[in-house]
């Protein structure tokens, strides 16, 4: 089955839910019943689209079947499917894209940099090369390129994402002063939220080897709301299948054979977002400090909500029976999992999680909040505070971690950027 919006969307076999001889199934009705459920209606809830809209969607726990931005072809399909179409549209979507290029900061007009008037990006600055960037592995060190300049008709708009936007704008003169001068870099806006407020969704999962091939049945999508949870909406994204998933390191996935099953876990709403971008240098060739400082404020608490989604998750595998059971589960609590087997306390779980957690949707760094917010760094329209024609749009913007997988909320938000930046250019040129 698929999809066409944004992205084109396919959505997995769901009909093993059926199949009540299956030990993905037997775990499918626990789930079911610990999380709130009717068992029986268990192959029906599994086939909802996760997409839904309702006016209590956010506290809706349910199951739903998993979803995948892959075309009917298994294609991954992203923005860059988008970029693509404008590119072989050149008639109707002028855009150029400059591949081999590192922007090294933005200009502003001399002009407007004075005292009384208001500074007014007019381009920016660019090297030109092969892996200039240190964090790619190709960069050989003391490589350098041309400089030059390409300048913007109306405005700049930057979008470098959670952690290079932030460097960019503090590159320029856009950020916290004392750490802009600490670097010699010019003040052209004291803005102290630039670089601050990094948060993303704590990961971790429940991996373990069944006793005999999963055969990649039972692949599910979950929400759900955890008993600690501190608010009715549910907190726990959670899927699970005949998959390992722990993180991100060279080589990840771990390949365990057949037998792996795996739920994933996504901790949504984190209570911190003490984390921060900073810079190392004024070297625009250099990456920046990141520092998330995962479970600094309400740690504990969001360490307790993981171990509580753990815990229901490793019941329901307890249901599983033949020919799956038992399940040798490899964390967090090592050993069988089966009826009466408790193997590791919840402060072992939570020393593991808090060890362990991992993240791969950062946001924030650039948040958008109101005139009376010190640490605002964009208003409602995407705009840098205390300048003229220059405006951040990436997930950078999100004033707080948003729920799950961020990729739907970045395409709506650039949506509605893009609505803003064709209404102002509107009202302003009559041509448009």
């Amino acid at each position: 089955m698929m999809f066409l919006g944004w992205l084109s969307i396919t959505v997995s076999d769901a009909s093993w839910a059926k199949n009540e001889s299956l030990s993905q199934t037997r775990i499918l009705k626990k789930i079911a019943e610990l999380t709130g459920q009717d068992p029986k209606k268990a192959a029906e809830l599994v086939s909802r689209d996760i997409l839904e809209v309702g006016d209590d969607v956010d506290e809706t726990v349910s199951f739903y079947n998993m979803a995948f931005h892959a075309t009917a072809k298994g294609e991954r399909s992203s923005p860059n499917s988008y970029i693509r179409a404008t590119l072989a549209d050149p008639a109707g979507y002028p855009l150029t894209v400059k591949l081999h290029a590192l922007v090294t900061r933005v200009l502003f007009d001399n002009a407007t940099l004075i005292p009384g008037s208001t500074p007014r990006a007019i381009g920016v600055e660019v090297m030109t090369g092969p892996s200039l960037y240190r964090a790619d592995p190709k960069h050989v060190p003391g490589t350098k390129g041309p400089i030059s300049q390409i300048y913007a008709k109306r405005e700049v708009i930057i979008s470098g994402g959670v952690f290079n936007s932030p460097q960019i704008l503090k590159l320029s003169g856009v950020g916290p002063a004392e750490e802009l001068k600490k670097f010699g870099i010019p003040v052209v806006v004291d803005l102290p939220g630039v670089g601050e407020n990094l948060g993303d969704n704590y990961e971790g999962s429940l991996l373990g080897i069944a006793s005999s091939p999963t055969n990649n049945a039972g692949q599910i999508t979950l929400l759900f709301r955890t008993p600690n949870a501190p608010t009715k909406k549910r907190n726990i994204y959670a899927w699970c299948g005949s998959f390992s998933f722990e993180g991100f390191w060279p080589g990840f996935p771990t390949w365990y054979g057949n037998k792996v099953y795996t739920c994933a876990l996504v901790h949504l709403a984190p209570k911190s977002q003490a984390g921060s971008v900073k810079l190392r240098s004024a070297n625009p060739q250099d990456t920046p400090e990141i520092n998330f400082r995962f479970f600094e404020y309400g740690g504990d608490h969001d360490l307790q909500e993981l171990v509580e989604a753990a815990n229901i998750l490793r019941e329901a595998w307890k249901a599983a029976g033949e020919p799956m059971a038992p399940i040798e589960e490899l964390h967090p609590c090592k050993g069988p999992v089966q009826p009466g087997s408790e193997r590791c306390s919840d402060e072992e779980q939570k020393e593991y999680f808090k060890l362990q957690a991992y993240s791969h949707h950062a946001s924030s760094t650039c948040a958008i909040g109101g005139d009376d917010d010190p640490m605002a760094v964009l208003d409602s329209k995407f705009r840098v505070r205390g300048v003229k024609g220059l405006r951040v749009v990436d997930a950078s913007v999100f004033p707080v971690v948003p729920g799950a997988f961020p990729s739907c909320p970045t395409m709506m938000i650039s949506v509605k950027a893009a609505e803003n930046i064709i209404e102002e250019a509107r009202r302003t040129d009559k041509k448009l």
